[in-house]
């Protein structure tokens, strides 16, 4: 597992907490971010997501193991979209 980049996020449809190692020599697992959307009723509901799910990915960066968990249908979405982002 050298040089493996680990993460670990919990989400739901407004909120998420990424946990990851700090440093490559450092390896406990820390909060790293506290992540919180936009909740539209309206019209913007997709564009607030995406842009939900692009704040998380940004504290991703080089990630080999992502363990997503959380309630509602968020994680399944968020997958999908890293699954769809290069």
């Amino acid at each position: 597992m050298v040089n493996q980049k680990q993460f670990g996020v919990w989400m739901d449809s407004s909120h998420a907490t990424v946990v990851g190692e700090m440093s490559a020599d450092d390896k406990k697992l820390q909060v790293i971010a506290h992540v919180h959307g936009q909740v539209d009723e309206g019209n913007h509901e997709k564009t607030l997501q995406t842009k939900f799910f692009k704040e998380i990915a940004s504290h991703l960066v080089n990630a080999t193991h992502i363990h997503i968990t959380g309630t509602g249908q968020a994680q399944e979405q968020f997958i999908h979209f890293l699954a769809d982002t290069p």
